[in-house]
């Protein structure tokens, strides 16, 4: 994926925010549907221009049929997903959003798959935990974890350039649930009002120097 791992970069040398979405809409029985979305409709108006030209600052831009063969290999690797159905993607290159989909059998079907994306959009090996371990669901609780060695110091160590990806860089988490919330761990979390629904929001600068926990149980 590294056209779309260029656009994200490109987008951000415009100042704008990149917005990287998880929503889980979770059934009683551990089933369900996952979506990634990343949007860098912030940019749009400069990555078409750019896109136009076909380079910036001298470096060739990938074409749109280049961004949709990666993007469709991204797809073949989620329909590998043992356990998840009804992959489906939708790229739409007048906002450039990008959006991937599939309903998932029990949660850990749900970490393969977000692991699979991830994997695929970093073009780089990742540790296993981080593609293995982020969702656990027991018919009681419900966690999202982020159990991943950080060493908060590093941050400030960073290159300035890869500090402002991480302070652009937006993660949102969107959990939704049959069954009524009766609490959950994360106080940065909001609960919507039918309690049937968590939303978070924060950068991957505060992830990074340890400001914000993603970390949630939630109990029905």
């Amino acid at each position: 994926m590294k056209q779309i791992l260029f656009f994200l970069l490109l987008s951000l040398s415009f100042t704008s925010c990149i917005e990287i979405m998880e929503e889980v809409n979770l059934n009683a029985d551990g089933s369900g549907s996952g979506v990634v979305t990343v949007n860098l409709s912030a940019s749009k108006d400069n990555l078409k221009s750019y896109m136009d030209q076909g380079s910036y600052e001298g470096n060739q831009l990938p074409t749109q049929s280049e961004m949709e063969a990666e993007i469709e290999k991204l797809v073949n690797a989620l329909q590998k997903v043992e356990g998840l159905s009804n992959v489906q993607s939708n790229s739409n290159f007048e906002d450039f959003v990008f959006k991937f989909s599939g309903d998932f059998k029990d949660i850990e079907v749900l970490n393969s798959m977000m692991g699979t994306v991830a994997k695929e959009l970093s073009n780089q090996p990742l540790p296993k935990m981080m593609i293995k371990d982020n969702f656990r669901y027991d018919g009681k609780e419900f966690k999202r974890l982020f159990d991943y060695p950080i060493d908060y110091t590093l941050y400030d160590r960073l290159p300035t350039m890869q500090r402002f990806i991480l302070e652009n860089t937006n993660l949102v988490s969107i959990y939704r649930f049959k069954q009524p919330v009766k609490q959950y761990s994360n106080r940065k979390a909001r609960l919507s009002p039918t309690k049937k629904a968590l939303m978070m929001m924060t950068t991957f600068a505060e992830i990074m120097k340890g400001e914000t926990k993603i970390e949630n149980t939630v109990s029905f």
